[in-house]
């Protein structure tokens, strides 16, 4: 049976969507894009997929959302944070100052894969649906409303351009010409640039 998610969990996605105004569609679109993941896998538990695409997305060792916070230091903004709360009376104060070892990234990081298993699965749909939101929204500004204005070119000109070359380049690292023929060329693939290395670069 298909672990197909309850209305509450499209009830976050519009939650989230009046609290911080992202557009209606744009809600729509994502929360249908993370409906079909959902959907997609059968022989897994709703629970266990919530758990798996947080991890996947936010939480896990090679989550995009996980490196960019570390690399933005944000783990030291949420430590000032949370001694700005102590002081004011907000939570309860920390028994000892913390040594500089306690603020290293380090122990940062194993504080956070230590809250990782801790969250409820409605707080991981949340941020799921949080970050869903942000990454739909972020899309609208490479709209050509957003955009400079340009004069028209021809038609064809991003294909001869852009895709042709490109296609070109991928064809020569995998073959070459002889005598008006393609022939595959005779190299290991370490040392050729494939298809999956042009991809990553978009």
């Amino acid at each position: 049976m298909s672990p197909t998610p309850s209305k509450s969990n499209e009830d976050v996605f519009i939650d989230l969507a009046n609290k911080f105004g992202f557009q209606r569609d744009s809600m729509r679109n994502v929360c249908d894009h993370l409906m079909i993941q959902l959907d997609g896998f059968v022989h897994v538990s709703l629970t266990s997929l919530i758990v798996t695409l947080h991890a996947d997305y936010i939480g896990g060792e090679h989550a995009n959302y996980c490196k960019w916070y570390f690399a933005a230091q944000l783990d030291l903004d949420d430590a000032i944070g949370q001694t700005s709360h102590a002081i004011l009376g907000l939570t309860k104060p920390a028994k000892k100052l913390k040594s500089a070892s306690a603020e290293s990234l380090e122990s940062a990081q194993t504080r956070w894969q230590q809250a990782m298993p801790n969250m409820s699965s409605y707080d991981r749909m949340r941020q799921i649906a949080l970050y869903l939101l942000v990454w739909g929204e972020a899309a609208q500004y490479c709209s050509p409303e957003c955009q400079n204005r340009v004069e028209p070119v021809p038609q064809g000109l991003y294909l001869r351009a852009v895709i042709r070359p490109l296609d070109r380049f991928f064809r020569d690292q995998g073959y070459e010409l002889i005598d008006g023929i393609f022939m595959r060329r005779e190299q290991d693939h370490m040392d050729i640039i494939g298809y999956n290395d042009i991809n990553s670069l978009f």
